[in-house]
Formats: C-alpha cells, structure tokens, sequence
C-alpha cells in the first residue's frame, strides 16, 4: 500500500490523515465489495450508451432501452450501498434518460426532472411507429401517445396531410398482422427502420410518407464526431500546409472508401439493431 501511494504522488503526504484513509479504504474487503456491487448497477447504463452511440438509427430503441434498464437498476437497487447510489444519480444526471414509471422511487425529483427533459417525442414516436415493437401495446401509455401525436401532428402541418387520416393509419398499422418476411429477425438486423418503411409501408402511404422522414432523422453525434476524427487523421500538425480543398477531398476518400469496403464485406457493419441487442448485451457482461 506504502508503495501505491507513493507512485500515485502521495510520498509527502503518506502520514496525514487523508493518506491513511485512502490506504484504509482499499485495503477494506466492504470498498471492492460495493465497487462490484456499483460496477453491476452501472452496467445497463453502459450497455445502452453503446446502444445509442451507433451508425444506426436509434430512436426507436431509447425508450424501450431506458426501460429495460430501469428494470435492472430496481433487481441490482438493493445490493447497492446509499453513498454508491448518490454516486450513480450524479453519473446518470448527466448521461442518462429518466422514464417515469409507477411505484419507482430510486431518483430524487430533481434526477427525474433532468431526465424528462432530456426525453423528446421523437423518440415515443419512433418506439410507437418501429416495426421491431410491432407486438408492444402502447395504447395505454399517455405520455408517449401523446409524444407520437405531437410528431405526426408535426409533419402533417408541413406536408399537408391530414392528421385524422394519418393516426388512422397508425391504428391499422398497429393492429395489422404484418407479414412474416418483415419481422423475420435476420432480415430486421440488415434493414434500417426507414429501409423497412420504404418496403412495406405502403399499405398506409400518408403514415409512410412521414416514416421516411422519421427515420432519416441523425440521433447520435457518433457521426460527427467521426468525421471530426477523419479530418483530425487527414489535416494534422504535420500536414497543415494542405488547402481546405485538398483536405476536403481526402476526407470524401476516406469515407467512400470505407462505405466500398462496408458494400463489399455486409458482416462488417450492421445497419440495423434488433430489438433485443440491448438485453442481449447485458447477459454478455454478465458472463
């Protein structure tokens, strides 16, 4: 332990109080405990941030998603000590969505009022309206029919559709049995949402119309963030004698080469995300 403080800059100061608390922290078999405890509670939050952090649409899986993880947090919650929990309401304040839910109280009122900001009806319209949760019932949930009204009423006022025929149109969808070749796992893992739409939605064409907008919709920063990387690679230090032009046409190589080699090689990358990846995940971190 001497030797641990001392590498991590604590030599000066290895005989004062806050030193030996340190020291005595993790040397206590309760610290590792809770912190394999607070590493559980935390791991559906991880699973759904690489969920949502994707070259794929995601939308439609926020909801459900932060579902499902609610749900671990409340099977995990009692294993948990109360300042490792104070700890995991600060992290997921800032990175997390709060769904509200009967009968759940581990947030504060001020966690939960972040969280229902940071939830947009974008993401109960795509939930409501994706062909992956076809079979969920959403009829009985106010706040994310309400959420889907707003977005359908939305594009009808600036498409000129009609708002009464389009939610008709959602009701036939939602009651519809779809074709089995639509739902067939492997083929939802290969297709977009929108890709979906475009195939099948024509039975409701004024809802298809707005599905394609929908879906077409960015809803991670993942990649602008990667096209900061590739102009950060391309443009260095040490080539920053290149014109914006010359640079500009390296990056567009860069990423037509990279869509080629996606074209050529399919396994490489997924454009779709089954409904049940995020579950799935999180029994691989189990394991």
């Amino acid at each position: 332990m001497k030797e641990i403080c001392v590498s991590d800059g604590w030599s000066e100061r290895y005989d004062s109080d806050e030193a030996r608390e340190v020291a005595r922290d993790v040397a206590s078999v309760s610290f590792w405990t809770n912190l394999k405890k607070l590493r559980l509670h935390l791991k559906p939050l991880k699973c759904f941030i690489r969920l949502v952090d994707s070259d794929a649409h995601t939308a439609e899986h926020v909801y459900p998603g932060m579902v499902r993880v609610e749900e671990v947090w409340k099977e995990n919650t009692p294993g948990v000590s109360s300042a490792y929990k104070t700890f995991t309401l600060r992290v997921c304040s800032l990175l997390f969505v709060y769904i509200t839910r009967p009968n759940f109280v581990f947030c504060s009122q001020e966690h939960k009022e972040r969280f229902d900001w940071m939830l947009f009806p974008v993401h109960y319209a795509a939930y409501a309206c994706s062909p992956r949760y076809h079979e969920d019932n959403v009829f009985g949930l106010p706040k994310l029919m309400t959420g889907l009204r707003q977005i359908l009423r939305h594009y009808c006022s600036s498409r000129s559709l009609n708002f009464t025929a389009v939610m008709q149109q959602w009701t036939d969808f939602k009651n519809a049995t779809l074709p089995a070749d639509s739902l067939d796992p492997t083929y939802l893992g290969n297709v977009t949402a929108k890709d979906w739409w475009q195939t099948w939605g024509s039975t409701w064409p004024q809802l298809q119309v707005i599905m394609i907008v929908l879906f077409s919709v960015g809803t991670a920063s993942s990649a602008s963030e990667r096209n900061f990387s590739a102009w950060q690679l391309i443009w260095s230090g040490r080539r920053n004698n290149l014109t914006f032009e010359r640079a500009h046409k390296l990056v567009y190589c860069h990423f037509n080469l990279r869509a080629l080699q996606s074209l050529r090689n399919p396994d490489l990358h997924r454009t779709g995300i089954p409904a049940g990846w995020l579950e799935e995940r999180i029994e691989e971190e189990e394991e």
